[in-house]
């Protein structure tokens, strides 16, 4: 999808009939990039929320949580308030000109909006959408779900979020939390178009219990009873695994409810300190529960090497041992045990001479005979032997990484304490205010904090029930295959049973190794946009993005230990900003995306260089990029190097009038160097 034209008609603050013509250039190449420039508030995200009611005929957006109902109406309130007569309508209409695969779209939708009883009442009204077939022929059609199926044929709904990226919230991707997981994993279902494929796992599943169940009937043997109890495990891990998704949507949705009752704090010019020192708070604490988080799994990765200290003693005492009969020369030995007995059993030495019973040298190969020792066992204790030298310099690494790491953890723990203490403090002292409304935000977020807390411990008590399933379902696969063989040889139903189950499980597997294939490519590509955004700072302290198993994105530094916790804010923005671009590339199955890339605010906690960066790379990411934003954040610095790289083709300013409405300016590109001013970045 390439994006010609969109045209806005009493469209949210859009009065009256407005353009916008965004650049396109040649795929990969040329003056792809539009700036639409405009303070907060002036409609930015109001023109992709155009496109995407044209689109979709979508009326809310994923960033519209905070939102009150009331405030997102479409139709232009000006308008409808200048209409004469209440209950005469408006109606506010989009239009989006593109093409796909070189043939062109029009696309249009209409809300029409009225006043009753001084209530804003919003029904949507005409959609038509006329293109070309691949013959050339001219088609139209205003049949819904038509539509439906010819828009999400060329971008599924889906992955739309995937190409609004909002400054400000983008950093939530990499943040270890619910929502986080559930937008990376919704971000890699989208990429794997496996619905038919789980479909036909899950039926397969219903089948495997459903015959499992008919032959329990037929037999009562321990493979029936293995069968049935597989059944019951993959029924309760599906179960659980659904009720995961549950939680994490409902602490996705108290996270909202908390971010929703602070801001409203927030408004309160005497609660508005507080509340900002308990936001630093609360997000520092995160962090230092992100760290100590990091810090245990390095802790357990040492446990096998760190047990040797409990037996340092007594490893010194064998290692000395053993040591003291090599330096004898007990072993290795000189002769081996089975090159002695060979040359008592054939009374010959190996230089060809008798070997005589009682002879003084028959004694003295009988004295070697009980000293020497087994092959096996000499070989043992050379390997022994080894792995305690290599022991032996390690004592004080291991003791240091101990205590310090220990101490690390326990000062983390401490702050946290201290954090949580703080946070505490805060709150109670908001909860006390005597001002009714303060104090009942005060209470409405405590109870949505407890919400959130109670989803997590039961998230954590759910996974360890989910990992005893599956260690018991692994036993039990096993032994169902040992079994198996002779069941199917008695009955018709046992092999059906068999054959079903093993089906199941191989879909499963393709998924599986899809899955995870899907992970790996996403980690290597968005590794490798990483390198390519950060500034020389980071790429000293950052080295690659991990799709964790459980969806989360970890970043690992230099030595492949989890470096999250430790970046700053503009690191997190370019991280994420990676991933989704990985996402996106992914999506377009090559390197060039050819679809639109809206970026809403996306410059505000970003140095210089990773400006300078993430100019540089995305005009050849993407077909076309559509850079939303204000002008404290594109400077005349920002302006030259877009001019520089030659691919800025159209600029567009957002004015706002008098009566709160805002108009689409036309601005010739050459002259937003006399516009822009310096904006101040932190390096």
């Amino acid at each position: 999808m390439i994006l010609r034209r969109i045209v806005v008609e009493n469209f949210r603050q859009f009065r009256g009939e407005q353009s916008i013509a965004f650049a396109h250039g040649v795929l990969g190449d040329g003056q792809n990039v539009t700036v639409v420039l405009g303070e907060n508030g002036r409609g930015k995200t109001g023109l992709f929320r155009a496109l995407m009611f044209c689109l979709y005929g979508d009326q809310v957006l994923a960033q519209d949580e905070d939102t009150k109902k009331e405030e997102l109406r479409l139709v232009n309130s000006i308008a409808l308030a200048d209409a004469s007569g209440e209950g005469a309508p408006v109606r506010a209409r989009v239009r989006v000109d593109f093409t796909h695969n070189g043939i062109p779209f029009e696309l249009e939708r209409e809300v029409k909006g009225y006043l009753q009883a001084g209530r804003q009442i919003e029904q949507l009204e005409r959609v038509e959408l006329r293109y070309q077939d691949n013959g050339g022929n001219a088609k139209k059609t205003d049949i819904p779900t038509d539509i439906a199926r010819i828009i999400n044929k060329i971008l599924d709904k889906r992955v739309r979020e995937y190409f609004l990226f909002d400054g400000e919230k983008i950093e939530d991707l990499t943040k270890a939390s619910a929502a986080q997981r559930l937008a990376v994993a919704k971000g890699i279902r989208c990429l794997l178009d496996i619905d038919d494929l789980e479909r036909s796992i899950s039926a397969l599943s219903r089948l495997t219990d459903f015959l499992g169940k008919e032959y329990s009937k037929v037999s009562t043997g321990e493979y029936a009873q293995t069968i049935n109890r597989l059944n019951e495990i993959q029924n309760n891990l599906e179960s659980l695994n659904t009720h995961l998704d549950e939680i994490d949507s409902e602490i996705v949705l108290g996270e909202d409810e908390i971010r929703h009752y602070t801001a409203e704090q927030a408004k309160d010019s005497e609660a508005g300190s507080l509340v900002a020192e308990r936001q630093r708070m609360d997000e520092q604490r995160a962090n230092l529960e992100k760290e100590a988080g990091e810090l245990l799994v390095q802790m357990k990765e040492r446990v096998g090497p760190l047990a040797v200290l409990l037996a340092e003693e007594m490893v010194e005492d064998v290692y000395q041992t053993l040591d003291d009969k090599r330096q004898r020369g007990e072993f290795p030995a000189k002769l081996r045990k089975d090159l002695i007995e060979s040359i008592l059993e054939q009374r010959e030495c190996i230089c060809r001479r008798p070997i005589v019973p009682g002879s003084s040298a028959f004694d003295a190969i009988i004295e070697w005979k009980n000293h020497a020792v087994d092959e096996a066992v000499e070989d043992s204790a050379m390997n022994l032997w080894r792995v305690l030298s290599g022991l032996q310099g390690r004592f004080e690494d291991l003791r240091m990484f101990l205590e310090t790491t220990v101490q690390k953890y326990s000062n983390l723990r401490n702050a946290i304490e201290t954090a949580h203490q703080n946070i505490e403090s805060i709150s109670e002292q908001l909860g006390s205010d005597p001002r009714a409304d303060n104090s009942k935000l005060e209470s409405l977020r405590k109870a949505a904090e407890a919400r959130v807390i109670d989803g997590k411990a039961e998230r954590l008590k759910i996974e360890d029930e989910i990992r005893d399933l599956e260690l018991e379902q692994s036993t039990l696969k096993a032994k169902r295959a040992q079994l198996e063989k002779k069941e199917i040889e008695k009955t018709e139903l046992a092999e059906r049973v068999a054959l079903s189950a093993h089906t199941q499980e191989a879909l499963a597997a393709v998924k599986s190794e899809f899955t995870a294939e899907i992970k790996t490519q996403l980690a290597n590509d968005a590794s490798a946009i990483l390198q390519s955004l950060l500034d020389a700072e980071g790429r000293r302290m950052l080295r690659r993005i991990v799709v964790e198993d459980n969806y989360s994105l970890q970043v690992h530094d230099p030595w492949g230990k989890p470096f999250l916790a430790n970046i700053s804010a503009g690191q997190r923005q370019v991280a994420s900003i990676a991933f989704i671009l990985a996402l996106a590339r992914a999506a377009a199955g090559g390197d060039v995306l050819e679809m639109p890339l809206f970026m809403d605010t996306p410059f505000g906690k970003l140095s210089w260089q990773h400006r300078e960066n993430l100019i540089n790379v995305i005009p050849a990411a993407a077909a076309q990029w559509i850079l939303l934003a204000t002008d404290t954040e594109l400077g005349r610095r920002e302006a030259q190097l877009l001019m520089r790289g030659g691919s800025w083709g159209g600029f567009y300013v957002l004015r706002g009038l008098p009566d709160g409405c805002t108009r689409i300016e036309e601005v010739d590109v050459d002259e937003a160097l006399t516009m822009l001013g310096e904006v101040e970045v932190t390096e």
